[in-house]
């Protein structure tokens, strides 16, 4: 929450283990822009090198900047989104992500987890199995690898076959091994494959081979959560 102009907006500013630097940041972002109009704090904001101190300081000039246009879509009487155009639907698929919910993380405990969710009303469902997998081309032939395709065959079997399920890798892979992963995977008919190798622009050429891949199976490749700004975007964007 930020008061700007006796005015009061809101933005998420919460990351696990790094929320201590994260209000750090904040204190120091917001004793500099103590006393600005809105308009002169986000100048100031955005002139700001996010890149220069870290994922925290990121986290948390991303939190004022979405306070502050809080604020300004309050001044224009207009909900949030309309500050970023038109509306483009009428309902949004939401999905259930029940890795950090998962306490039994044996197939069957993840099998269980999936079904509550789905029975709460969910369309979709996103796991992280591959817990003790560690990256490179011999993390095929590890036993964290194969129950975490075991975990896999276990949600797909749990549930029904409309329900979308989508893996997210945490960067745990390597090209060739994502490669190999993909075809040990077609079978289950999964939505997306996210973040299989580390997302940089180092690695746009293996991520397009990776998503050509995984297209081939009807599947899409998702990622680039780390990627803050123009200058990090911007490279896959022209790609």
């Amino acid at each position: 929450m930020i008061a700007v102009e006796g005015e009061i907006g809101w933005g998420e500013a919460s990351f696990n283990d790094l929320n201590g630097q994260v209000i750090v940041a904040l204190r120091i972002l917001a004793d500099a822009i103590q006393g600005s109009s809105i308009d002169n704090a986000r100048n100031y904001l955005v002139d700001l090198p996010a890149w220069k101190y870290g994922r925290a300081y990121q986290i948390a000039l991303s939190a004022l900047e979405q306070a502050m246009a809080d604020i300004q879509s309050q001044r224009l009487d207009l909900p949030f989104g309309a500050l970023f155009g038109s509306p483009q639907r009428t309902r949004i698929p939401c999905y259930a992500n029940i890795n950090r919910g998962t306490t039994d993380r044996s197939p069957e405990g993840w099998a269980k987890r999936a079904q509550k969710a789905i029975l709460k009303g969910f369309p979709a469902i996103k796991i992280a199995p591959f817990d003790g997998v560690v990256g490179g081309a011999e993390c095929l032939k590890s036993a964290s690898f194969k129950e975490g395709v075991d975990i896999i065959a276990a949600v797909r079997g749990s549930v029904n076959s409309k329900i979308d399920l989508m893996l997210d890798c945490h960067w745990k892979f390597d090209l060739n091994s994502a490669i190999s992963l993909l075809d040990e995977v077609a079978e289950y008919k999964l939505a997306w494959l996210e973040a299989p190798i580390y997302e940089d622009y180092l690695a746009i050429g293996d991520l397009c081979k990776i998503r050509r891949k995984a297209n081939e199976s009807g599947m899409k490749l998702a990622g680039g959560e780390y990627l803050d700004g123009v200058r990090a975007t911007s490279p896959f964007i022209q790609s």
